[in-house]
This record gives structure tokens, C-alpha cells and sequence, in this order.
């Protein structure tokens, strides 16, 4: 009976069909797969082992063996560096002919070569899988991946993509609000004495009684106080020392002064009383005359409208 020498055998096993096909390689010396011979529990010889090339392939040319590896059928020739996919080890071992991968563990990261997936990993059986790149971010509706990238996202109606991160947070402010009335950085606000509220697709906007906002600008508010005694002279706006009475637009009424913002001070006889003195209104000044012994009775008065 013939003594073999000691070494190193690797089995690998293939499941085809319902048989189980062993292929051995050996180092160091003695008879390999190769040489069609594999050493018997006696030492002595059987029958041919059967390379992992025999299992049927699949159409790219892989093997798969057992749950644990994978091969490459195209032989070792050119060094087990070419593996059969991204999950698995980048350098195989020559089993006989036979270059022979195993499978990278569940959760490595991988490419699947999809760039509409994200979060590629492997499944522990030389797969790699992926989630499909989430194109609808919030408050948006149209959005799908092409060519690894999301196209066609548009926003809700009534959001806004505000901080130009469309894919990652979506639309995310609401075209309600103060900020952001209709449209991105739209303010909707008033100045004195106004009021402002984003509602029904626009800013509305009113003043507080008695103010106009007569100039239509609403970043000053409503800056003159109409229709009440005493509040201008020919200077201006006075509500210390004026007499006369303020109101929105122009006019051409001799006892009309126009101010510019689009309002105008209205002159008329005009007294206040205490007690036992009082004092009248200039006619040139618009501004109260000093107090004296004096009465008038039903006033003050508005004045106006002219």
C-alpha cells in the first residue's frame, strides 16, 4: 500500500442537484485535485474528484458553492483576484482549476450598481441589496429617480421649498405665514397702528381706527389719525398744540393745507375752554393762542373734510 506524505487538504463543497461534489487542492507537495487522485481514509487512492468547473455555471459564467463561497469558472490562471460580485472576498483561493470566493457577511457595505438605491449592503450570500432612493420628500408630490437622481419633485400646494433643499427636507414651510405669504421670503407685515395676516392666498392688511395708512405704504402703517379735533397745524402733524384736523388725499379747499404722503390738515374756527378761561385757534398757525379770560361753547370741533 502506497504512504502518502503529510499535508494540507482545503475541501470545498458544491451542491448540484441532490449531490455533493468535493473538490481538493493541496499544498506543500502530493497529489492535488488536479492530478485526478485524492488520498482515501486508508491512505490509499479513489476514484477522480470532480472540480467545481463541472457544477453547471450560470449565464455569467459563476458557480455558486454550498451557502458559503462562490467561484469563478474561467479557471486561476490569471490569480483568484477577479471576484464574482461586490459581496464577495476581493481575492479568492485556486481550488484545483477553480478559483473559489466566499461571501462578504451580512451588512457590509456594497454597491449594487443602482444609483437609484441607497444604503447598498450585502446579504450574506453574495447578494447586495439596496432601498429605493425616496423621492417623495416631505410636502412634495411628482418626485421619481432617474440616473441616480430625483427629478420631477414638486411642492405641495401652499409649502414652500424655502431653504433650497429640495431632495432633503422638501417643502418645508408653510406660504401662511408672516415670513412666507404666498411665496418664499414674502413678508406680510404692517407698521403703527396696523394689523397684518397671511390668509386666503394673500396679505391682508387693516389700520386700527382712527389711522389711515394714506401714503399706501405699509411699512410706515397708518400714520395719520383722521377725522379727530386736534391733531395738525400748517407745520404738520401736532397733537400737543395743534388745532386743526387731519385727513387722507389732497384738496383745493382754501382752508386746506396739503402735506405730503398724500394727506391733508384742515383749518377751521376752533376753541377749547376750562373753567372760566379759554383760548382759540389761530387762523395762520393752526396752533392754539394763549389762554385767556374768555368762554366758547360747542367746541372743539372737527374740521373738515374739505
Amino acid at each position: 500500500m502506497m504512504h502518502l506524505e503529510p499535508k494540507t487538504v482545503i475541501l470545498v463543497g458544491i451542491q448540484v442537484g441532490a449531490a455533493l461534489l468535493l473538490a481538493v487542492g493541496c499544498a506543500s507537495g502530493g497529489r492535488s485535485a488536479a492530478d485526478g487522485q485524492v488520498p482515501s481514509g486508508d491512505g490509499g487512492q479513489t476514484d477522480a474528484a470532480v472540480d467545481p468547473v463541472d457544477a453547471a455555471p450560470t449565464p455569467d459564467g459563476f458557480v455558486q458553492l454550498d451557502s458559503q463561497v462562490g467561484v469563478d469558472a474561467a479557471g486561476c490562471s490569471g490569480g483568484c483576484t477577479t471576484p464574482p460580485g461586490d459581496c464577495h472576498v476581493t481575492v479568492g483561493q485556486c481550488v484545483g482549476t477553480t478559483c473559489v470566493y466566499t461571501f462578504k457577511t451580512f451588512g457590509t457595505s456594497c454597491n449594487d450598481g443602482d444609483g437609484c438605491t441607497t444604503g447598498d449592503e450585502c446579504d450574506g450570500q453574495g447578494n447586495c441589496f439596496g432601498d429605493q432612493l425616496d423621492c417623495i420628500p416631505p410636502n412634495t408630490n411628482g418626485g421619481t429617480c432617474s440616473g441616480g437622481g430625483c427629478v420631477g419633485i414638486q411642492c405641495d400646494s401652499g409649502w414652500g421649498d424655502c431653504d433650497s433643499d429640495l431632495e432633503g427636507t422638501g417643502c418645508e414651510s408653510p406660504l401662511n405665514t408672516s415670513t412666507d405669504c404666498t411665496a418664499c421670503d414674502i413678508s406680510c407685515t404692517a407698521g403703527a397702528n396696523a394689523t397684518a395676516s397671511c390668509s386666503g392666498g394673500s396679505c391682508q392688511r387693516s389700520c386700527t381706527a382712527p389711522y389711515e395708512n394714506c401714503d399706501s405704504d405699509w411699512t410706515n402703517g397708518c400714520e395719520i389719525p383722521t377725522g379727530v379735533v386736534n391733531q395738525c397745524d400748517i407745520g404738520g402733524l401736532n397733537s400737543s398744540t395743534g388745532c386743526w384736523t387731519a385727513w387722507c388725499g389732497q384738496s383745493s379747499s382754501a382752508d386746506a393745507y396739503n402735506m405730503s404722503g398724500d394727506w391733508y390738515c384742515a383749518e377751521c374756527n376752533n376753541c377749547e375752554q376750562s373753567g372760566a378761561s379759554c383760548h382759540w385757534c389761530s387762523h395762520s398757525t393752526g396752533e392754539w393762542n394763549p389762554w385767556g379770560a374768555c368762554g366758547c361753547t360747542n367746541y372743539p370741533v372737527v374740521c373738515g373734510p374739505l
